[in-house]
């Protein structure tokens, strides 16, 4: 057991079987050894523990836990599994810190970086918080430069394809920004067939970056698949609420959304329970997966799904959930098999853990 600045890194043995399903899970076939992913996933916890698991997905098991005495979430791991970007809230101010994910050595910390994600193969980090946004050059972490360009944004997105940073700028302007100059290059405000702009909940950006996803609305709550170069809505699909997730698949012909309601509500919303699963072209429903059947001893509740992450091939999917119901379960996290979309993995199988995202990457 080795101490480190502001952390300790618990390798779990045999108590790894209480936090993994794996072969011997009567809920979940076995991994496919031939069609899944060989990396790492780091899942973090938004309550119930500060820190995260290290789950390798050749065992499928949990092999490491990493704690600190205040929230983290891993933010962005760089394309070579290198470096891992936390972002920490800590003596009253937030930070990102930057490990060595080989051996979880401090490398740097990142003031005032909330959101962060790696661009151009891994040599530019790409750092937001509030109207800021930074970028450092990789492997140094050195700042480069610093814009105040955003009144206020959600969702970060990297489009490599044209060298862009994608952000959403109070709820319903889009930026599309230069990382090179790191200089505005266009905005949209998307609307919907009534003329009436969208909030946009959550979004992400094809792999091209023609294509706008968008979770969101107000009156006329839609997933929504936006034509970034028409300045035109493709197509749209009715839900219940915007609070779930949307992501594109890597092989940009299909996009997943999920809806969990909301916590604070004390009923499921009719869409709950499912992994909705569109076309990416043209926002058309393509099937679903039930989240039925992972609740122990509840069958007939289902599993919440929220945040959405895709193995860098494409070949699996990692998905946060919760329990909304008569009784309260902080959760899990789901993996699955894109193609044959089956869940493989029911990772925390007691649903007792509070997860609030997934980032998978190589092993460093």
């Amino acid at each position: 057991m080795k101490k480190l600045p502001y952390l300790l890194l618990v390798t779990i043995t045999a108590a790894a079987w209480l936090v993994s399903c794996g072969e011997d899970c009567p809920t979940c076939p076995p991994v496919d050894s031939q069609n899944h992913y060989s990396g790492l996933a780091y899942l973090s916890m938004s309550s119930g523990f500060y820190g995260f698991y290290v789950y390798d997905t050749d065992s499928a098991r949990v092999v490491d836990s990493v704690t600190f005495e205040s929230t983290v979430l891993v933010e962005s791991v760089s394309p070579d599994g290198r470096y891992l970007v936390a972002w920490y809230q800590g003596d009253g101010d937030v930070v990102a810190r930057v490990y060595d994910a080989a051996t979880m050595k401090l490398l740097q910390v990142l003031p005032s970086v909330a959101q962060s994600a790696f661009a151009d193969d891994g040599r530019i980090l790409i750092g937001k918080r509030g109207r800021a946004l930074y970028k450092y050059g990789v492997p140094g972490f050195s700042l480069v430069s610093v814009d105040s360009l955003l009144e206020s944004s959600t969702d970060l997105m990297i489009c490599d394809r044209i060298r862009s940073v994608f952000a959403v700028d109070n709820w319903y302007q889009l930026l599309q920004i230069s990382y090179d100059s790191m200089q505005v290059v266009r905005r949209w405000v998307p609307h919907d067939a009534n003329g009436d702009s969208i909030f946009i909940q959550h979004s992400h950006v094809s792999p091209d970056g023609g294509l706008l996803y968008i979770l969101g609305g107000i009156s006329d709550l839609r997933v929504f698949v936006y034509d970034l170069v028409g300045d035109s809505i493709i197509g749209s699909y009715a839900m219940y609420g915007p609070w779930g997730d949307i992501r594109v698949h890597s092989n940009g012909r299909e996009f997943w959304v999920t809806d969990p309601g909301r916590v604070e509500i004390p009923f499921r919303p009719p869409d709950a329970g499912t992994i909705f699963i569109f076309d990416a072209a043209t926002g058309a429903y393509k099937g679903g997966i039930s989240l039925y059947g992972y609740v122990p001893d509840h069958p007939q509740i289902p599993l919440d799904a929220t945040r959405i992450t895709f193995t860098p091939d494409g070949r699996e999917a990692f998905v946060c959930t919760g329990v909304i119901g008569p009784r309260q379960y902080p959760g899990t996290v789901l993996r699955i098999d894109c193609q044959r979309r089956k869940v493989t993995d029911v990772i925390f199988p007691d649903i007792g853990r509070g997860p609030y995202s997934a980032v998978v990457a190589p092993r460093p």
